[in-house]
Parts: C-alpha cells; sequence; structure tokens
C-alpha cells in the first residue's frame, strides 16, 4: 500500500525508513529459550550446591526448612540468599508451615527470580528475564543493574520511595511464585532485617553457627550498622566487576521499544494539556492526530505543538467538529509513527538500530539541542542531510506530505522558539507561533491540500464518545453542585481503554483561577449506568496538584 504523498527521494533516506516487522527477527527461537533457562537452572542448582556445603556445618540446619524455604532470590549473591532464607525460617513457629514443599527446590527459585524481574520492570518477558539472569549468574540485583543499564534508566537507586514499593511488591510475587511456605515472612526478613544485611554476610562467611534472628542475641552484637538493605544491596551490584561489551550479545528491541512508546505517550498528554482548549476542540485534535509527531528540532512536547500548528495552518480540516475527546486507538496510532519516525531519523542520520533506540531512551527522544540562538541539530549534519533524514522520519510515520514537512522542520523551524514550551498557551501565544512560522499572517492552503478525512474515521465510537462525555460532564456538575462552586473546566478526555476490568477515562482538567492542569483516571464497572459518586472525583480532586502550567496523573 503506498505511503501518502511519497515522492522520490536519496536512497539513503529510503534504505533507513523504519518499520513495524524490522525487531521481529531478534526474537528468539524456542529451542534457544530452552537451552537458556536449561544454562540458568544448572547455575542456580550450582549454588545449591555451594549453600548446602555451607549449611552442613550449622546446628540449626534443617533439611525440611531448606527444601521449602531455602530459594536463592533475595538483595544478596545466589548461594549467601539461600542460607540466608534457610536460616531465618528456621525459627517460624509450626503452624505458620504450610508443609514441606517437593524437591524441585531449584526450579522454584527460578519461577521466583522470573516473577521478580517481570513484576519489577514493564514489558519484561520471561524468556528476557532468564537471558539477563544467565548474564547475571542467577543475581537477583546484578541482573536488575544489566536491565537498568540497557534501558538507560537514570538516576535510578533502588532505595527511593517508588523503587521500595516496588521491590517489596516483586519479592512478594516472587515468594508466591516460588511457594515460599511463608511469603510475608520471607519480605519481612529481607526489607526489615533484625540484623543488618552486612553484619548477617560476615557472620554467615565466618561462623556460620553465630547466626541467629533472636532480638535478644542479636542485641549483644555491639554497635548497628546503619546502612540500609537496599543501599547495601545495590552497593554490592556495582561492587562486582561490569560485564565486558562482548558478553552482552543480547539487544532488548522489544521492550525498549515499548518503554519508549510509553514515554512518547506522556508527551502527547502534555502536549494536549498544554494547547489552548477551544482550538484543541475545534481543529487541533484532528490535526494533531493526523500530522503532530514529536519528532523534531525540540523538545518532544514543543515538536508535537509546533507541527499541529505548522499542519492545522497549512492544511486547515475540511470541517470543523466541537470534540472533548480523543479515541484512544488514535492517540496510540500517532504516538507509534511518531517512534517510528524519531528511530528513522537517526538511522538515517547514521546510527544503527539498537544504537538508536538508545539514544532516544537517553535523551528522552529530543533529537536535537535546545539552547537558544544555535541550529539544535548541528550535530546531525548539515541541512541537506537533514531534510533527507526528516523526509524518511516522515515517511516512516506515514505524514501527509513528508517532503513539506522535511522543508519547514530542517530550515525554519528551529528559529520559532527559544526556550521549552512548560505553560499552557493561549489563542495569543499560538497566533505569535504562527506568525514566526510564516514570517506574517499565513495564507493557508499553499502547500498541503485541506484535510479531506472525515471525523468518524478518526473516532471510531462515536456513540461511545458521547456516552463518555456525558458521565464525564455529569460528575463534574454533580461535584459543582456537592461543593457549591464551578472549580474545574473540562479540557478534553483522552479515551477509553478496554483493557481492564472497566472502562477508564484521562480526564484533562483546568482550574480557570490558578491555570492548573490536572490528569485524572477514573474508573468503573462496564455495567454500571451511571459512574461512581461524586465524593469519589472529590476525592481525586484533592489528591495531587501540580505547579502552574505542570501536569499530574492522579491514579
Amino acid at each position: 500500500m503506498p505511503l501518502p504523498n511519497q515522492q522520490p527521494a536519496a536512497a539513503a533516506a529510503i534504505e533507513h525508513i523504519y518499520k513495524l516487522e524490522d525487531t521481529s527477527r531478534f526474537e528468539p527461537r524456542l529451542k534457544v529459550v530452552n537451552r537458556e533457562k536449561s544454562e540458568l537452572l544448572h547455575k542456580i542448582r550450582d549454588s545449591y550446591d555451594r549453600a548446602r556445603e555451607r549449611l552442613a556445618k550449622a546446628t540449626a540446619f534443617k533439611e525440611e526448612i531448606f527444601l521449602d524455604a531455602g530459594l536463592s532470590f533475595g538483595l544478596l549473591d545466589p548461594t549467601t540468599n539461600i542460607i540466608y532464607n534457610t536460616l531465618v525460617a528456621s525459627n517460624l513457629c509450626d503452624e505458620k508451615i504450610q508443609g514441606v514443599q517437593d524437591g524441585n527446590i531449584a526450579e522454584r527459585s527460578l519461577d521466583g527470580l522470573v516473577a521478580f524481574l517481570t513484576f519489577f520492570f514493564r514489558y519484561f518477558t520471561n524468556w528476557e528475564a532468564v537471558r539477563y539472569l544467565l548474564l547475571a549468574n542467577a543475581d537477583l540485583i546484578y541482573a536488575m543493574r544489566l536491565v537498568v543499564h540497557d534501558r538507560c534508566i537514570s538516576p535510578f537507586h533502588l532505595n527511593s520511595d517508588t523503587s521500595k514499593f516496588d521491590i517489596r511488591t516483586a519479592l512478594m510475587c516472587a515468594a508466591l511464585a516460588s511457594k515460599h511456605m511463608n511469603p510475608h515472612h520471607l519480605v519481612h526478613t529481607w526489607l526489615s532485617p533484625i540484623r543488618p544485611l552486612q553484619e548477617a554476610v560476615q557472620v554467615i562467611n565466618n561462623d556460620i553457627n553465630k547466626f541467629s534472628c533472636d532480638p535478644l542475641h542479636h542485641a549483644c552484637w555491639g554497635p548497628v550498622m546503619q546502612m540500609q538493605p537496599l543501599d547495601f544491596a545495590w552497593k554490592h551490584a556495582f561492587d562486582l566487576p561490569r560485564l565486558p561489551s562482548t558478553a552482552v550479545q543480547y539487544r532488548p528491541y522489544q521492550s525498549m521499544k515499548f518503554v519508549l512508546l510509553r514515554l512518547i505517550h506522556t508527551f502527547y498528554l502534555n502536549a494536549l494539556a498544554l494547547l489552548p482548549a477551544g482550538e484543541l476542540r475545534s481543529c487541533y485534535h484532528h490535526s494533531m492526530l493526523k500530522a503532530g509527531h514529536c519528532y523534531g528540532p525540540f523538545d518532544p512536547v514543543s515538536n508535537i505543538i509546533i507541527n499541529t500548528i505548522w499542519y492545522n495552518t497549512v492544511s486547515p480540516p475540511s470541517q470543523k467538529l466541537e470534540l472533548d475527546m480523543i479515541s484512544t486507538m488514535s492517540l496510540l496510532r500517532i504516538e507509534a509513527r511518531s517512534f517510528y519516525g524519531l528511530v528513522s531519523f537517526l538511522c538515517t542520520s547514521g546510527k544503527k538500530l539498537y544504537e538508536a533506540m538508545r539514544f532516544l531512551l537517553i535523551f528522552y527522544c529530543t533529537l536535537g539541542k535546545t539552547q537558544p540562538f544555535s541550529n539544535p541539530l548541528s550535530d546531525f549534519g548539515d541541512e541537506n542531510k537533514n531534510f533527507h533524514a526528516f523526509r524518511a522520519a516522515g515517511v516512516a510515520a506515514w505524514h501527509p506530505d513528508p517532503v513539506a514537512q522535511a522543508e519547514f522542520i530542517s530550515k525554519r523551524s528551529h528559529t520559532l522558539i527559544r526556550h521549552k514550551i512548560n505553560a499552557p498557551l493561549d489563542s495569543a501565544d499560538v497566533d505569535r507561533i504562527t506568525r514566526k512560522m510564516f514570517q506574517g499572517p499565513p495564507t493557508p492552503g499553499n502547500s498541503l491540500q485541506h484535510q479531506s478525512d472525515p471525523m468518524p474515521k478518526l473516532y471510531k465510537i462515536p456513540d461511545e464518545h458521547t456516552r463518555v462525555s456525558k458521565k464525564v460532564k455529569a460528575a463534574l456538575a454533580s461535584y459543582a453542585l456537592e461543593n457549591r462552586e464551578s472549580t474545574y473546566d473540562l479540557h478534553v478526555i483522552c479515551g477509553i481503554n478496554h483493557n481492564v476490568s472497566g472502562l477508564s477515562t484521562v480526564w484533562m482538567l483546568t482550574n480557570p483561577f490558578s491555570y492548573i492542569i490536572t490528569f485524572m483516571l477514573i474508573f468503573w464497572q462496564v455495567k454500571e449506568v451511571e459512574i461512581q459518586n461524586s465524593s469519589s472525583l472529590n476525592l481525586a480532586m484533592t489528591m495531587q496538584r501540580t505547579e502552574v502550567g505542570r501536569s499530574c496523573v492522579v491514579l
């Protein structure tokens, strides 16, 4: 199927147009997956052999506890984890033991390790977890370090408030997946240990018989080391030698792609929040879904706004229709196309696919420098090279006219704004941006034809659109009546998510007195006719606020 308005271009640009199927060839075959799982299981069993040899010297060692609670996952190396999990479970009361499991302790440990990683990292598959664990010699925290490096998650700290909550839940998932005798006890002993972990490691390595979980016994051990368990675990992971680049043969294209798509989604939500409500409802929603891509010389949010305003000016919609809701699928479509455009630009500029995806993760999908009075794209070559790269991006992103957009972005757009757009725009701001684009009053329709796509094409479920819009407005009216004031105005509704147990809607609400944009996520059951009572809305309203011009997600 031909791309819209596609014209012949330099071969270099065509050769590096990113396509959806480009990452599918990197999926491992079932034979490879099974082989890697078998190799990982062999490493885990080696850890059990070493742990059993050291536990044989402990007077508190119980075979039944070892077979039930001696799992290889935790905050230390696999062998020490097995010993620690066995010893801390030795003082459990009989009624807390749910029954001794079978002897497949190594297989259960593998299940727990995989469950931990697939919960903690989004878009992580089982075979990806096995591969990282294999590279890390079954060391859970070191495997996390490798994932953090590959996903360019910076800054990242295991002891941050967000990470602590996720670690607790991930440990519980691992304990349940591995059928631990008392999952709550396992989580508690790792995150709230009676003795500091570094002290426990010293005792296990020097005199295992001195290991005790008795608080009175521990009180005689002298001053307590203050390093938190997660801090100690993360330091331990970074004390290990870093793998040479030749050892890491795996490139997580698919998971990196999903992480980038999630990041791009936040850019679009922010761009929607910053655009003026009137223009957004009447025309910009259509122009954004057609050509409001997030690639360009500025930060992604500014690029979306600039590209949307430009396309709406040179190719205004053939009909204006007031819509206060954007279809989820339509928003996801432009987000995916932006991703293809970003990668195609970088690959056309000389980067390999994996290098391009890492670049986007590191720099949050920003292609050029945003310093004022300079060409933000100077690092990517001259204007002609950038033109071909942006044309390749436009073709990959299904832009209505890749050539016109490439010419606009590569030649003039770097002079439009000096700073990041991070405050809500009004009509006057949009008019100033438009005049800068065209060095005076624009003449619509010069380079592109009027947008001819009928509105129903962009909104596949108009009946649901009407129903959801009525529910949101009714909830807002109920809230205003309950509080005897109209504090919030509806900005836009960002679609429906059918992949959850109920429907979900993201509302963007504007406070006309403080100009604070707030995203809200409200759930209700599909079978219910009315939205949940207004008290839940009131609770969500008061949960979180942000500074003027910023946006947040209230869950």
